[in-house]
């Protein structure tokens, strides 16, 4: 018998609105100021490579990481920031010319943490759309995937804003699950594939919390999008 195949909702993290003001404050679009914008646009591109690396398709990551990685429009950006510029073409570059998904993941986390660094050296806070409370665990598997959306989504606005609360709060919803391995997959050498993999992300959740360095944090996050990947192929899983 065949792995079981299960749907779920992929993360969609353009749909957080992002606005970058020392205030905190989100402007709607018609009130942003051009560099809200540019910032904006910034984080809706990565968010395109964010949900096509989950769905495990490279290729369709390929076209935002190209955009980032030549677009250059310094003139809107706080002077002495140009570095983070680099940086962040550098990274989105190495998204675009890759072939291995892991690599593309810790790539993208490296962005992520670009973007937390630019915003702490220009003492602004990158404001997310808030958040509910994270889902129940239910031992299930849309209700495993849900907490660990609601993790992902959080742990990437702490890497980005660079916010210390949402980068704990989702480490910490890491911990709370545990799937049902029986439930997605069949047969005994696939359950401890997956037994394993589910392990890996509890203990990037463990040491989460306890990461204050955003190179450390970065690491740890682009560790958890590619063991869920890894586990997506595995059990079948169709992401959409």
């Amino acid at each position: 018998m065949g792995s079981p195949r299960w749907l779920f909702v992929a993360l969609t993290l353009g749909s957080i609105s992002l606005a970058v003001a020392a205030c905190g404050s989100r402007p709607s679009r018609a009130g942003r100021t051009p560099f809200q914008t540019h910032m904006a646009v910034h984080y809706e591109r990565t968010a395109e490579i964010h949900d096509a690396l989950v769905k495990g398709v490279l290729a369709q990551a390929r076209p935002a990481a190209g955009w980032i990685s030549t677009h250059q429009e310094t003139r809107r950006i706080p002077e002495g920031s140009g570095h983070f510029d680099a940086l962040m073409r550098h990274y989105a570059r190495q998204v675009f010319e890759t072939s291995d998904l892991r690599a593309a993941f810790e790539a993208t986390a490296q962005m992520g943490r670009t973007c937390g660094d630019c915003h702490r050296a220009n003492g602004v806070t990158a404001a997310p759309a808030l958040m509910a409370s994270p889902p129940p665990a239910g031992g299930d598997p849309k209700g495993e995937m849900a907490l660990h959306v609601w993790a992902a989504r959080r742990m990437w606005d702490g890497l980005v804003g660079p916010d210390d609360r949402a980068w704990e709060e989702g480490s910490q919803a890491l911990t709370r699950g545990w799937l049902q391995v029986n439930q997605v997959v069949s047969s005994p050498q696939d359950r401890e594939r997956v037994r394993s993999l589910l392990q890996t992300v509890y203990d990037i959740g463990s040491r989460g919390p306890a990461a204050a360095d955003p190179q450390e944090r970065a690491r740890l996050y682009g560790e958890f999008l590619a063991t869920c990947a890894d586990c997506h192929r595995l059990t079948g899983a169709v992401i959409r």
